[in-house]
């Protein structure tokens, strides 16, 4: 008999990470097949400006997953409960709330993490929240460099590491255009700490150093709008180089990778997890420009398939991008070696099964 596991998951819209890997788990096969699945939306954000804050349309909503949670529990026996929860803010409340919920029906828990902050952690409310949420709860983690977040409240004994994956394209980097002016993209929400103005900075310094280049400037606004990127843009002289090309989806997002040579994600974001959009680029080939920040030293193996670098590290960034601007073998190489990583370790099926596996030994 299967068995029975509930998914309360966050679905998009807004698309970020979490998101993303909750839409893979309810269309996967894989998962589907081997047990008997249950899917809850736990979202309550429509746009990414609105994730953090409150409202009364927030707490409407929060009500309606509460109903919607506590129905589900009533009417049946799940083996196990899996939660990817908010470790900040009024989401954690929520989440807390939702775990206090589910122990009253004494399922197992099981806790996806896809964001951090209980290592950077100061007020003494959220302490608590964190130790209600961690008691006797199995935890995956997307890489081992995030384990210090929630060391203070797991024991490494009850963690799963599964790293994200994304599904396989038809990309042949024999297809690839070559570009005459090689040409740099950065795609993430336009928020400030993803180090969107540091590349400016760094695309400043190649620019009067006569380094010909173009830069692809894609994603949502976040606390930078586009307008007041294009103001950023020319008030560095760089209008020229820079296209923002707001939103991008699909095929037209495909493109914009299929059109660039170099994947800049200087992101200093003090919540980064994992960086899943690096994933997409090297699928398509591209080295890639990013810190050591969250998981990512566990994506991107430097010197090999990329460069990592001090975050809001202005000069080693622009020393970087410059480096592979002018070395198109360097690029090539780097761009191939990222390609093979990626279908060794991250794609959509290596990560389907990984937490199969860890949902079948969990709910044993």
């Amino acid at each position: 008999m299967k068995k029975r596991i509930l998914f309360l998951l966050t679905l998009p819209p807004p698309i970020h990470g979490s998101s993303v890997v909750a839409k893979q788990i309810v269309n996967s096969d894989v998962i589907n097949k081997n047990f008997d699945t249950n899917f809850i939306n736990i979202g309550t954000s429509q746009k990414v400006q609105d994730i953090g804050k409150g409202g009364k349309d927030k707490l409407l909503a929060f009500i309606r997953v509460y109903k919607n949670v506590f129905k589900a529990l009533i009417n049946d026996k799940f083996d196990i409960v899996y939660l990817s929860p908010a470790m900040l803010g009024k989401g954690l409340l929520k989440d807390s709330i939702l775990v206090f919920l589910v122990r009253l029906f004494n399922s197992r828990i099981i806790l996806h993490l896809h964001n951090k902050g209980a290592g950077l952690n100061k007020k003494y409310l959220n302490h608590l929240l964190y130790k209600n949420l961690f008691f006797k709860t199995k935890v995956i983690l997307l890489s081992p460099y995030l384990y210090d977040d929630i060391s203070k409240y797991v024991k490494e004994d009850e963690v799963f590491y599964c790293p994200n994956g994304i599904p396989e394209s038809s990309v042949e980097l024999s297809d690839k255009k070559i570009n005459s002016i090689p040409t740099i993209l950065f795609l993430s929400n336009l928020i400030e700490s993803k180090g969107i103005y540091e590349l400016l900075d760094a695309c400043h310094i190649i620019r009067k150093k006569g380094v010909d280049f173009k830069c692809y400037v894609a994603g949502n606004e976040g606390d930078v709008s586009y307008v007041q990127l294009q103001n950023e843009i020319l008030e560095r002289n760089l209008g020229e180089n820079i296209q923002i090309c707001g939103k991008v989806e699909g095929d037209t997002k495909s493109e914009l990778f299929s059109q660039s040579d170099i994947f800049v994600f200087p992101t200093y974001y003090p919540y980064e997890t994992f960086g899943l959009v690096n994933l997409e680029a090297m699928q398509h080939g591209l080295p890639i420009i990013s810190t050591f920040e969250g998981g990512i030293p566990s994506v991107i193996s430097n010197g090999k398939t990329g460069f990592l670098i001090e975050q809001k590290n202005t000069v080693a960034l622009a020393d970087h991008i410059q480096e592979l601007l002018i070395n198109s073998d360097l690029r090539e190489t780097m761009g191939k070696n990222g390609r093979d990583r990626f279908l060794k370790n991250f794609t959509l099926r290596i990560f389907e099964n990984r937490l199969l596996n860890i949902l079948k030994e969990a709910s044993n």
